[in-house]
């Protein structure tokens, strides 16, 4: 290698190492910019991740929470059609107590009893002897009209007129004047 030679490649290290020293100096500018900047958005991350949690949190909550809405949900359509067939049989007797009322005892105007408690009709049914008869009829039920009627089961009361109980009357083999009759007992015990 020639002086000449040498003395370009020092000045050319020179040139560079001048430039790189201004390379250095706006690296250190814009790293302490960007230290600055992430800085003054730490808050605001901090808060989203809050509001991620709070909000994960929240949905784990309405998740927990949706069993009991649909229960209670279930237990309420159940009492609401209750008070639809008590009405019902309200109006029906108010409907007939505007016939006239005769002397006559041969005629007795009866109002079909359209609810029993339900602990009285499977009283009544057990004493019967037709109570493992009515529990090989639910149990041979589809899944979910097995689950409805243990549902009707466990209401305190049960609608004379409610699907299940012509659904039991037909597997019975029973005239509509013989449940009607079960419910006439089971509204005695």
């Amino acid at each position: 290698m020639n002086a000449q030679h040498a003395a370009e490649l020092r000045a050319q290290i020179d040139r560079q190492t001048a430039e790189l020293g201004d390379y250095d100096q706006s690296i250190t500018v814009a790293a302490d910019r960007l230290a600055a900047a992430v800085t003054a958005l730490q808050p605001a991350v901090d808060r989203v991740a809050q509001l991620e949690a709070d909000l994960k949190a929240a949905q784990s909550e309405v998740a927990a929470g949706q069993p009991a809405i649909a229960d209670a949900t279930s237990v309420l359509d159940g009492l609401n059609a209750n008070a639809t067939a008590l009405r019902q049989s309200i109006a029906t007797c108010e409907e007939l107590l505007k016939q006239p009322i005769t002397e006559d005892p041969q005629q007795p105007v009866i109002a079909p009893i359209m609810r029993v408690p339900t602990a009285a009709l499977l009283i009544v049914l057990r004493k019967r002897g037709l109570r493992d008869q009515l529990d090989a009829v639910l149990a041979s039920l589809p899944t979910e009209q097995a689950a409805d009627a243990q549902e009707l089961l466990q209401m305190p009361y049960t609608r004379r007129d409610h699907p299940l109980v012509e659904m039991i009357r037909q597997a019975f083999g029973w005239t509509p004047e013989e449940v009607d009759q079960l419910c006439v007992d089971a509204d005695k015990v």
